[in-house]
């Protein structure tokens, strides 16, 4: 809890961070809630390889059905829920590209996302690997309030771990905060392995889905990021 009352005064010379994944895939109501509240931070946002992200969450989500003595969920029935709750919402159909590009960034778009995000019981298996969609509702957000786009900073989560230091460095660089040596730059949180694999056609099935959402994202973000996860 914050107990400081200076916290909040956008003149403070406080540094704070707080960090929140959840953040991100709440884009039909975060974002205007942090510009209304807070709208001078910056903003750093981590994106993991989709189909790697989506595999950890599986793995975050059945370690807690086994300490509940659950039965092991099945990938494939996980995966066909998200993907009936992404229909249902219409987040994805059946577009050809142009509809497609005309639907990406529209009111109809973010009208689906919130639909989805508001499904009662979903895992959002999927939906939370779909970051072109949650970018641009945040981006579209920092717009209508005026916060420049210089105040984002995108990182790539296989950059840190191959080079934590480097990539460290830039973030601090961004913040305008002092670089230093890290003492060590070892993960300080793994999810635990259940030893279930995901199924080489469902594997593949991701890989598939997320490709053009993927595509999208290399657009907004600009030629560094192109290809930056390759199936």
């Amino acid at each position: 809890m914050i107990r400081d009352p200076n916290f909040f005064d956008k003149n403070s010379t406080m540094v704070a961070f707080d960090n929140t994944p959840i953040y991100i895939a709440d884009a039909d109501r975060v974002p205007a809630m942090a510009m209304c509240v807070t709208p001078w931070p910056k903003l750093v946002l981590l994106l993991r390889n989709p189909v790697q992200r989506t595999i950890s969450h599986y793995e975050f989500l059945n370690d807690a059905r086994v300490r509940k003595n659950k039965t092991i969920a099945d990938w494939r029935l996980w995966v066909d829920d998200d993907f009936r709750l992404l229909r249902e919402a219409g987040v994805i159909a059946n577009r050809t590209k142009k509809e497609a590009k005309e639907f990406a960034g529209s009111r109809e778009e973010a009208e689906a996302w919130k639909k989805y995000n508001r499904s009662p019981g979903s895992t959002y298996l999927l939906g939370r690997s779909l970051y072109s969609i949650q970018l641009r509702l945040w981006l579209a957000e920092m717009k209508k309030n005026q916060k420049p786009f210089s105040d984002l900073f995108v990182v790539q989560s296989e950059k840190i771990r191959n080079n934590t230091q480097l990539e460290f460095n830039r973030i601090m660089s961004f913040l305008g905060l002092e670089e230093y040596d890290l003492l060590s730059s070892e993960p300080k949180h793994e999810t635990k392995k259940s030893g279930v694999q995901i199924p080489d056609d469902v594997r593949q099935q991701l890989e598939e889905f997320f490709a053009p959402y993927n595509e999208e994202l290399y657009d907004l973000l600009g030629p560094e990021w192109k290809n930056a996860w390759q199936y």
